[in-house]
C-alpha cells in the first residue's frame, strides 16, 4: 500500500487544524479518522484493517495519516521506518506550558477527570510525559531515518497559510488557494455534563475497539454533536495555571526544553522564558 506521510503527534498542537486542510486539499488524501492507532495499539490486527482505511485514495494522491501518540512509542517507530522506509514524518511542536494545560482541560471536557491540575498530573503521567519532546524526539535522530519535519506551533498561529505552505512543500504537493486555512477550530470548551462526557468518551473506546474508527471520527467532527456534549468557556471562567501549578511542572519541562534545542538546533528561548500570572491572588 501506497503512504507518503504520518503526522506523528503531539495532540493539542493543530492536529485538527491539519486534518481540515488535508481534507480540503485536492490532492491529499486522509482517512475520516484521526488516530487509527495502527502501530502502537492495534498492530495485532493486521495490514489488512490499517490499508482498509486508505481504499479510497488514488494514486495521484499523497496519502498520509495523523496519528498524536506515534511520537511516544518507539516500537511504533520501528514498525513505521521498517514498513515504509522513504516515509516523510513530521510533527507540531508547541509550548509544552501551554499544551500540557490545553490536554488538562481535554481531559476536564472528555470526563475523564475533575480533580486541580497537580492532581491530575500525578493520577496521570502521561499528561507530562507526552510534553517531553526532547525525550521522545531523541528516538528518531538515533534511527536510520531521518526523513522528519520538525515545526513549531508559535509559527502556525503567527500565519496558518505560509505554514501550511511549508508543509505542502516538505510533502512535495502544491499549494491550494480556495482552502480556509484561517478557519478556527473548536475553542477549548467543558462538558455539559461530567457523566454524560464521561460516557461519550467509553462509547468513542468501544467504537474504536469494534473497528469503527472511520464513523467516530465523522461523530468527533459533528459541530452539533460537540454543541449538544460541550460548552466554550468564557474569558472569564476559562482556567489558568496558576503559579503553583506552573512551580510544579517548570524544572522537568526546562530541562527537555534544553535538550530539544541541542536536538533540532532551534531557538526555543521564548519557550523556555515561559511566565504565568497567577490570576487567583487578583480575584
Amino acid at each position: 500500500m501506497k503512504l507518503d506521510f504520518i503526522y506523528i503527534g503531539p495532540d493539542k498542537s493543530g492536529s485538527t487544524w491539519l486534518f481540515n486542510i488535508f481534507k480540503q486539499h485536492k490532492k491529499i488524501f486522509v482517512p475520516d479518522a484521526k488516530d487509527i492507532y495502527f502501530f502502537d495499539r492495534y498492530y495485532n490486527k493486521g495490514f489488512k484493517w490499517y490499508e482498509n482505511f486508505f481504499k479510497e485514495s488514488t494514486q495521484s494522491q499523497i496519502v498520509g495519516e495523523i496519528s498524536h501518540d506515534y511520537m511516544f512509542n518507539s516500537e511504533a517507530i520501528n514498525k513505521i521506518i521498517k514498513q515504509y522506509p522513504n516515509i516523510k514524518l513530521f510533527t507540531v511542536l508547541r509550548n509544552p506550558f501551554e499544551k500540557i494545560w490545553s490536554q488538562y482541560l481535554f481531559l476536564i471536557r472528555s470526563g475523564v477527570t475533575n480533580k486541580p491540575f497537580k492532581d491530575a498530573i500525578k493520577e496521570h503521567d502521561d499528561l507530562l510525559e507526552k510534553c517531553l519532546y526532547g525525550k521522545y524526539l531523541s528516538m528518531y535522530y538515533n534511527m536510520e531515518s531521518k526523513n522528519i519535519k520538525i515545526l513549531l506551533f508559535d509559527d502556525l498561529k503567527k500565519e496558518p497559510k505560509i505554514f501550511a505552505e511549508r508543509i505542502f512543500q516538505f510533502l512535495n504537493v502544491g499549494f491550494q488557494e480556495n482552502i480556509d486555512y484561517y478557519e478556527k477550530t473548536l475553542p477549548a470548551s467543558k462538558p455539559n455534563s461530567f457523566f454524560i462526557a464521561k460516557m461519550a468518551k467509553k462509547s468513542a473506546i468501544i467504537l474504536r475497539e469494534l473497528g469503527l474508527v472511520n464513523l467516530l471520527g465523522k461523530i468527533k467532527s459533528n459541530k452539533f454533536i460537540n454543541k449538544i456534549l460541550y460548552k466554550p468557556y468564557t474569558k472569564e471562567n476559562k482556567p489558568k495555571m496558576t503559579q503553583e501549578d506552573f512551580e510544579f511542572i517548570y524544572s522537568i519541562l526546562l530541562d527537555d526544553i534544553e535538550k530539544l534545542e541541542n536536538l533540532i538546533g532551534l531557538d526555543l528561548e521564548n519557550w523556555k522564558n515561559h511566565k504565568v500570572k497567577d490570576e487567583s491572588r487578583t480575584k
